[in-house]
Formats: C-alpha cells, structure tokens, sequence
C-alpha cells in the first residue's frame, strides 16, 4: 500500500480526524498553562519581588510543560482508542482504524516535539538530543495508555485490570530504568532532561514497536455491540 493510497483512504480519515482532535486539545492545554503561568507570575512578582522570579518562573514552567506532556498524552492514549465504535460507522474497518491510532499518534506526538524545542529554544534549554528522546518517552506513554483503552473495550473485569496493570508496570519500568537507573541513557544536568544511548533509543523504539504491533492484533478482534 502507497502513503498515497493509505492517506487518501478510510485510514487516512482517521489519521487526520485523530491527529486533528489532539491538536486542538494540545493547542487548549498550552494556552490555558501559560495562563495559569501567567497569572502566576503577576502573583508571585507581587509577593516576592525580585529581578530573577521572572526568569525562573519561566525556566521551571517550561521544565514542568516539558515533563507534563507524556501524561498529557498518556490520557488522549486512553481516551482515543475508545472512539472505535464511532469509526466503525463511517466505513473503517478495525484494522484500519488501528493503523490510523498508530500514524496519528506518532503525527501528534512528532508535533509535540517540535513545540517543546522551540519552547526550549526560547528559554534557552535546546539540546538537540533531547528530540529523539522526547519522542520516544511521550510515543510509549501514548502506547501504555492505549493498553488501557484495549482492556476495557474487551468489556472483561480481567482484562480491564490486567490493562492498567501492565499500563502501570510498564510506566514504572521506564521511570526506573530510564530515569532511576539510568541504564537506557543519562541525565543532562544542563538542560535538565533525560537523553537516551543509542542503545537505549534503539531498544526502547524496538518495543514500542513490537507493543503497537500487538495492540493492532488486539484492536482488530474487538467486538462492538449494536
């Protein structure tokens, strides 16, 4: 099948429906963050006045948006999967639904890097490095919630649980190993954020993609009722 063939079609509407829905709430989520900064800002220079609050209200702020954003997509993650019964009733098929969850997340989660760097440029917080990494983190996130989403729509109370289960341990096991341990990467101290090896990234890429691969099986013989 051809990028062309795949985007033109049913697939392609659910790309482009997905990918469209979590922008705009992304779109929400910044702007009404930086409000919040905002508002925190004006508070805070009131209270403690001093030539540097601004600046480090603005440094940790976008460290905060930064580290917020895989559990922002952790959610839509959740939330996404669950719109199957909708998709279904405009012609796509579960598989081709899957694949579209799959292109649109990665399509969402490549525009989220590229506003956390520019973000970062602004600040002065850009490491090039951080890119894959980035990715990588906010991508298995977006995964570990759609395992979520796949354990209730099999509507089974073992399955729902083993969802979050395994949703929980896998999101520990990267926290540990990544950010604990450190034996996927290293922390850069500069800029603040966690930059995978390459054997990291290759080994992390790997699984992601052997879970979206699974998940698509599983997508594929969930039933809808009427």
């Amino acid at each position: 099948m051809s990028f062309s063939s795949l985007w033109g079609g049913n697939t392609g509407r659910a790309i482009r429906r997905e990918s469209a829905k979590l922008a705009i709430v992304s779109i929400w989520f910044v702007v009404i963050y930086y409000v919040v900064i905002a508002v925190l800002h004006i508070v805070l220079a009131n209270v403690l006045p001093s030539e540097d609050i601004g600046e480090q209200i603005m440094d940790d702020s976008s460290r905060s948006l930064h580290h917020s954003w895989p559990w922002f997509i952790l959610v839509y993650g959740i939330c996404a999967p669950l719109y199957l019964k909708n998709m279904l009733s405009f012609g796509l098929t579960r598989g081709q639904f899957a694949t579209g969850l799959i292109w649109a997340s990665a399509l969402v989660t490549a525009g989220y890097v590229a506003l956390d760097a520019i973000i970062s440029a602004v600040t002065g917080q850009f490491a090039a490095a951080n890119l894959l990494s980035d990715f990588l983190i906010a991508f298995s996130f977006w995964l570990f919630g759609w395992i979520v989403a796949v354990g209730f729509q099999y509507r089974n109370v073992f399955t729902s649980a083993g969802g979050i289960a395994l949703a929980v341990f896998l999101i520990y096991a990267l926290i540990r190993y990544a950010y604990v341990e450190q034996a996927l990467g290293s922390w850069n101290v500069e800029t603040y954020f966690f930059e995978f090896s390459a054997p990291g990234a290759a080994m992390l890429a790997a699984a992601d993609a052997l879970l979206a691969a699974v998940l698509h099986f599983l997508t594929r013989r969930i039933s809808v009722r009427c």
